[in-house]
């Protein structure tokens, strides 16, 4: 009975200690491919750059552009390393963006952005704009061309700073049936709203994008959302002025 007892610990043992060597072996090229994973961007990237060097040399300044553009986009969607970055950063991010859409939709919308002294340095949580900015170009002009404007003001009330940003386009606009409809959906709990099929790019919706600001900022957010049909939408977002990371 001893020996037969013996035997078994000897197995169970042998069975664990193969356990554990495939688990090692499993956890190895996790962490390799992870190291890939992380080494392919920066390949993609300086690659995308040699590409864009070689355009830019034989004079093609167009081509060049677009796809520094699509290097820039591609390296914020993929650093995921920080959460709020200055508000600078997310309207170059939109400069690109619109760019690339211009050149995919074959139409030309133009941005006008306006930033009182200081706001540049406002802290924003990544692609809070960048939605609005989509839904403008998809919905607000399909096919045609226009114009969208981006306004961002430092707010001084009762001892508290505010940034308030307002994103404004001369597209389609929304019926008062879709306008209702979409500031419902806005003033749901964060469980229950449900933005339709399409999300574009960021996977954020317009909806869900006022959502995040609410989980982010409380009571201190205010958000306002205006449309008018054949003359345009007015978004508005305000929350706290911050330079510092949380």
């Amino acid at each position: 009975m001893l020996a037969r007892t013996i035997d078994n610990m000897l197995d169970r043992i042998e069975s664990m200690v193969e356990q554990i060597t495939i688990e090692q072996a499993g956890k190895r090229k996790a962490e390799l491919e992870m190291l890939q994973a992380q080494i392919n961007p920066h390949f993609m990237f300086n690659l995308l750059n040699s590409i864009r060097f070689n355009i830019l040399i034989r004079g093609d300044r167009e081509n060049a552009e677009l796809i520094e553009s699509l290097s820039s986009l591609l390296r914020m969607t993929i650093n995921r390393d920080n959460e709020f970055i200055t508000l600078q950063e997310e309207i170059d991010t939109i400069g690109h963006y619109t760019r690339l859409m211009n050149f995919r939709h074959a139409n030309q919308v133009r941005l006008d952005v306006s930033l009182i002294p200081g706001c540049e340095k406002a802290l924003v949580p990544r692609f809070i704009i960048q939605p609005f900015i989509e839904n403008a170009i998809i919905h607000g002009f399909e096919q045609f061309d226009g114009d969208i404007f981006i306004e961002a003001e430092r707010v001084e009330q009762q001892g508290a700073s505010d940034l308030r940003i307002t994103v404004r386009d001369n597209g389609a606009g929304m019926n008062k049936s879709r306008l209702d409809e979409l500031l419902a959906k806005m003033n749901q709990d964060n469980g229950n709203a449900k933005e339709g099929p399409r999300q574009g790019f960021s996977g954020i919706g317009v909806v869900n994008v006022f959502q995040r600001l609410r989980l982010i900022y409380g009571e201190k957010l205010v958000t306002e959302l205006h449309s008018e049909e054949d003359v345009g939408t007015v978004i508005v977002i305000q929350f706290p002025y911050e330079t510092k990371a949380r």
